[in-house]
């Protein structure tokens, strides 16, 4: 079952939701477990696949999702870090 990061708009804290994909698309109900706000952001993050024996940095998120995130600076410069 597939991690994703979110991001508390009120306290900022990062947190992880596990839940299948149809349970994503159905609608989570997410809560901040800092601060109890409903209000979060999913991250961009990455994950490592061994293809071959080496590992390679793949976004978790589909094409799609991509451009409805609203990525803070600190953000972009790590998805950029990842890709290079």
């Amino acid at each position: 079952m597939p991690l994703y990061d979110y991001r508390c708009e009120d306290c900022g804290e990062v947190f992880e939701v596990r839940a299948s994909i149809k349970e994503k698309e159905d609608g989570l109900v997410l809560e901040c477990p800092m601060c109890g706000s409903t209000e979060a952001r999913q991250r961009l993050t990455f994950a490592s696949v061994l293809h071959g024996g080496k590992p390679s940095p793949m976004p978790t998120c589909g094409p799609s999702e991509v451009g409805m995130l609203r990525l803070s600076a600190s953000d972009r410069a790590l998805a950029q870090r990842g890709s290079a």
